[in-house]
């Protein structure tokens, strides 16, 4: 791993990188087949200050994977990724002390992309078939697609002298989709002399997640109450829900296309108590 940080008072870069080859892991039973994987990943980070209070920041990070196995998979069933991809790219605001009411606020965007082929080899036993042995071998490649953007905005207000609000919104939508092959290849193998052996390959590229979105939406609101030696923390969120896939039509059977909508309201309440300079209690309690 390297990484590099050089600035100036209003200007900050940060680059880093990292690479990381890991082979099958060893157990007093012995070694475990597909632990390995080999990865490599690295970001940079721009932040610029016009002013003391203002900043603008750029943030770009990336992450590969090859090779990375499902441990203790073999024989039979072997699993394995292939290749993963994750691409994200933010870019965002900061400030300090707006305004009287308003001591910051931070709000960034942002757009991911994650590819990710998950690859399987079914090996069965030779199966007795009349006076064949029958020999299965199934290989599955899935590439899946999720492309998201998201919105976070937050702002903190204080209020008078006893109350600091923060509150904000944040918003991102995943859209999803698949790619998909599968190779079946049946092999008949004579157990004695009579008919001859042949071979099967059936192919099938119909996709096994259907395309779909999904939406999530909150807003919350959290207050800081300031009373003495006690300072308590209510807060309330909204979250909202929409999930939107398509008809999915499968030789084993069609899944209809499906058009969602949820939505859940949580609360939260902290306390904390400074029963002397150097003791102080807290607590919570939560549900979301």
């Amino acid at each position: 791993s390297m990484a590099l940080h050089a600035g100036t008072p209003r200007l900050g870069l940060a680059v880093r990188g990292s690479a990381r080859s890991a082979e099958d892991y060893s157990t007093p039973l012995g070694d475990v087949s597909h632990s390995g994987a080999e990865t490599r990943s690295a970001a940079a980070d721009l932040e610029w200050h016009p002013t003391g209070d203002h900043a603008l920041t750029a943030q770009w990070s990336t992450f590969r994977g090859e090779d990375i196995g499902v441990p203790g998979s073999g024989g039979v069933f072997t699993g394995l990724f292939p290749r993963t991809d994750r691409t994200k790219l933010s870019v965002g605001y900061e400030g300090r002390d707006l305004a009287p009411w308003l001591a910051r606020l931070d709000a960034r965007i942002y757009t991911q992309e994650q590819e990710e082929n998950f690859s399987t080899i079914l090996d069965l036993p030779p199966i007795p078939a009349g006076p064949f042995d029958l020999l299965i071998d199934t290989t599955t490649e899935r590439i899946g697609d999720v492309r998201t953007a998201g919105l976070d905005v937050q702002a903190g207000s204080p209020i008078r002298d006893r109350h600091y609000l923060t509150y904000g919104i944040d918003f991102y939508q995943d859209d999803v989709d698949e790619r998909r092959r599968e190779e079946s290849v049946q092999v008949f193998v004579p157990r004695s002399p009579g008919p001859p052996g042949s071979t099967e390959t059936e192919i099938d590229e119909a996709p096994t997640t259907p395309e779909s979105s999904y939406q999530g939406l909150g807003l919350y609101l959290q207050d800081e109450v300031g009373a003495g030696r006690w300072t308590l923390i209510p807060g309330v969120r909204f979250d909202r829900f929409d999930i939107e896939a398509e008809a999915l039509e499968r030789e084993e059977g069609a899944v209809p296309a499906e058009d969602r909508t949820e939505s859940a309201l949580s609360g939260s309440v902290g306390a904390l108590f400074r029963a002397t300079e150097w003791l102080h209690l807290t607590g919570s309690v939560s549900r979301a």
